[in-house]
């Protein structure tokens, strides 16, 4: 995708999702925000790109790795 989401404010990112979702699920691979076109060339692409404008909008939490250690003496 031509479109620098990093400088795009959160009110822009969900406007561009939404264009994105509404294209994809109506079969156009082609969708126009802010003078631009950008054509994407499969459905995996466009899924791409919508995963990750829905990952700057609401990060997901990151999980931490919890590790349980068990000792006995053998007897």
């Amino acid at each position: 995708m031509n479109i620098d989401i990093q400088i795009l404010s959160m009110e822009e990112r969900k406007a561009l999702l939404k264009e994105l979702v509404e294209a994809r699920f109506s079969g156009v691979k082609r969708v126009k925000f802010d003078d631009r076109d950008v054509e994407f060339k499969s459905d995996d692409e466009m899924q791409a790109a919508i995963k990750d404008l829905q990952e700057l909008i609401s990060p997901s939490p990151k999980r931490r790795n919890i590790i349980m250690a068990s000792f006995s003496s053998g007897f």
